[in-house]
C-alpha cells in the first residue's frame, strides 16, 4: 500500500520525483510510483470486483490517470501536496474520480478531473473546497454535451480576450480581436459535434438556472455589440433567428452553435445563465486545453 496513504515515513527520492528538502537531513519526493499506487490501492479498495478481463481494462485506464495526474502535480508545492494527499476528503475526491474512470475508460474525463483535483489540493478555502467536490462528483454524470454548452456559455459571459501590460490585466482595447475571439476561437473550442440541449438535465445537476427566475443582465447581443463594435445592438432578442439577419450573418458560427444547442431567440439562451459549479468546470476544460492560464 501506498505510504502516502497513511504512513509519515520519508521516502528515498527517485528519478521523475518532486524533490523538496524538509528540514535539514530529510528528502520528501512525490514520484509516479507513489501516485501509481495511491491510484492503484484505492480503486481496489473502493471498487466492485470484476471479471478479470474487465479488471484489467479498468486497471489500464486507472494507471493511465495516475500518470496523467502525477503530471499534473509536478507544477504544484510537492510538500502541500503529500499532506493533503493524506487527507481523508482529497482521497475520497480522488476515490470518485478513479471509479469513474474505471468504470467509463475510454468515455471518462482524465485531464478535467485531474485539474480539478489539483485546484482541490491547493485550495483553502471551505466554499470552494464544497464547490470542487461537487465539481468531481458532477464530472461523473455529464454528458460530454452538456459539457460543451458550460464551456460555451462561460466562454461568452466570463472570458473574454485581455490585454496584459506591466502584470496587469485588462480587457483588450482592439474590437477585431474580440470578434475573432467570439465568432472563431469558442467555435474551436466548441467543435461542431454538438445538439439541443436538455435544460431540465442542466437545472438538475446545479449547472444552470432553469426555472426562469434569473437571467444574464446584459443581453448577449449588446454585449457583443459593445465589444465587437458590430452594429447588433438594436437587435430583438426575441425574435427567431434567421439566416440572413443582422445577427446571424455577423456572427454566422456563433449564431449556428447557439441554434444546434436548441436556442432560437437570444433571449431563452440568455435566461439560463451557468452557476459557478458549471463556471468551475468549465475553467478546468479551458486549462486542460491550455486556453487559460
Amino acid at each position: 500500500m501506498s505510504k502516502l496513504l497513511g504512513d509519515t515515513q520519508s521516502q528515498e527520492v527517485s528519478e521523475n520525483s518532486i524533490a523538496i528538502q524538509a528540514g535539514r537531513d530529510l528528502n520528501i519526493g512525490l514520484s509516479y510510483k507513489d501516485v501509481k499506487e495511491i491510484c492503484v490501492d484505492l480503486i481496489e479498495a473502493n471498487f466492485p470486483i470484476l471479471r478479470e478481463e474487465a479488471r484489467q481494462i479498468s486497471m489500464q485506464y486507472v494507471e493511465e490517470f495516475g500518470g496523467k495526474f502525477f503530471e499534473r502535480l509536478q507544477s504544484e508545492n510537492s510538500e502541500i501536496t503529500q499532506e493533503k494527499l493524506k487527507d481523508p476528503d482529497v482521497q475520497a475526491a480522488i476515490t470518485t474520480s478513479l471509479i469513474h474512470v474505471a468504470r467509463m475508460t475510454e468515455k471518462s474525463y482524465q485531464e478535467i478531473l485531474c485539474e480539478l483535483l489539483a485546484e482541490k489540493i491547493k485550495n483553502n478555502e471551505d466554499e470552494k473546497n464544497l464547490l470542487l467536490n461537487d465539481a468531481i462528483e458532477v464530472m461523473t454524470k455529464i454528458t460530454k454535451n452538456q459539457l460543451l454548452f458550460i464551456v460555451f456559455m462561460h466562454c461568452l459571459r466570463h472570458v473574454g480576450s485581455v490585454k496584459t501590460e506591466n502584470g496587469i490585466k485588462t480587457i483588450h482595447p482592439d474590437s477585431s480581436v474580440h470578434f475573432n475571439y467570439y465568432e472563431n476561437k469558442i467555435s474551436e473550442i466548441i467543435g461542431e459535434d454538438i445538439y439541443k440541449i436538455d435544460e431540465f438535465q442542466l437545472g438538475y445537476k446545479g449547472l444552470a438556472t432553469t426555472n426562469g427566475v434569473k437571467s444574464y443582465t446584459k443581453p448577449l447581443n449588446k454585449l457583443l455589440a459593445e465589444r465587437t463594435g458590430k452594429p447588433i445592438s438594436d437587435y430583438s432578442n426575441d425574435i427567431i433567428m434567421q439566416e440572413n439577419d443582422i445577427f446571424c450573418s455577423t456572427f454566422p458560427k456563433l449564431s449556428q452553435m447557439i441554434r444546434k444547442f436548441g436556442f432560437d431567440n437570444i433571449r431563452d439562451l440568455d435566461s439560463i445563465p451557468i452557476t459557478t459549479l458549471s463556471q468551475i468546470i468549465a475553467n478546468a476544460y479551458l486549462k486542460q486545453i491550455n486556453f487559460i492560464q
